[in-house]
């Protein structure tokens, strides 16, 4: 089975999924990930003013209830699961699509790679600087860090 991994920002969704079949064919698996609104609220502050239509959540409620719609295969996940839990979201991930698990997908190295694309230096940082390794307990600043 090949896997292509496809990273969308909700706020550049401008279409209706019931136009690209294709998205909601047999095989095709979706995983929705999401940020709680006030911690994307808190790192937008350091890049530009947010603001709701900023955060692309109306979008992606859009994208989710397309997909809920069509019957397409959709899990989704809350990113501070993943920040919590690395190995046993990413595990719940893979089985739901299919993918098999791999413990590669906890670590890697430092620096950036070409599909970082444009918003890299923005958006980026934590990710690129040091290597990281993430298993368990790695959970997202609390909110009143923000």
């Amino acid at each position: 089975m090949g896997v292509t991994y496809v990273k969308h920002i909700g706020k550049f969704y401008c279409g209706n999924l019931r136009l690209a079949p294709q998205l909601t064919a047999p095989g095709h698996y979706h995983v929705v990930m999401a940020r709680d609104p006030e911690r994307v609220l808190g790192s937008f502050a350091e890049v530009v003013t947010p603001d709701m239509a900023e955060t692309g959540y109306p979008e992606l409620l859009q994208i989710v209830h397309e997909l809920d719609e069509a019957r397409a295969p959709l899990l989704c996940v809350d990113a501070n699961e993943l920040a919590a839990d690395a190995e046993r979201t990413l595990r719940r991930m893979c089985a739901f699509s299919g993918i098999g698990w791999d413990e590669g997908m906890l670590s890697w190295d430092a620096g950036g790679r070409p599909e970082d694309g444009v918003w890299a230096p923005y958006w980026c940082e934590s990710a690129r600087t040091p290597a990281r390794s993430h298993r368990r307990g790695a959970m997202l600043p609390a909110r009143d860090a923000l």
